[in-house]
């Protein structure tokens, strides 16, 4: 078994001692907290009892629905699953994390920023994204036949 992960860790040019050093102090860490908390234990089996089954059932579906549904049909599929993941994606740092381990909202309330400073930073951020430079261009052209 350990020639295949440091075969794994050759591919993408990983340092295996190094890694697995890593992956042995993570698990290390998860064990202790179950531990003190067997609690959380029974909560994440009850997790994956319940989440693992539905995750596999989601994905064996969607893939008949790539491969067997009519022409429309993919392509509102694919754009269902990657707006739910995309939602995933943004709440789950949300209730995974506890205080002191990552996101910690009152973090945000420590920094005093004056409101015009906010409103400026807003405005400058939004007008750099790469969607709206992407935009511009294309509503341009509709813009200057309306007027």
């Amino acid at each position: 078994m350990a020639g295949v992960a440091e075969r794994l860790f050759a591919t993408f040019k990983l340092d295996a001692a190094k890694q697995q050093a890593l992956l042995r102090l993570r698990l290390r860490l998860l064990r202790r907290q179950f531990e003190r908390e067997p609690g959380q234990m029974v909560g994440f089996l009850v997790f994956l009892v319940i989440f693992g089954p539905l995750v596999l059932l989601v994905a064996t579906a969607s893939g008949f629905a790539y491969v067997a549904a009519p022409d429309p049909w993919p392509v509102q599929v694919m754009g269902i699953v990657l707006s739910v993941l995309w939602l995933i994606w943004i709440v789950l740092p949300l209730l995974a994390f506890r205080t002191n381990e990552g996101l910690d909202l009152s973090r945000l309330l420590v920094t005093i920023r004056h409101a015009a400073r906010l409103g400026g930073e807003h405005a400058a951020r939004h007008a750099l994204r790469r969607p709206q430079l992407c935009d511009a261009p294309l509503f341009s052209g509709h813009a200057g036949r309306l007027v």
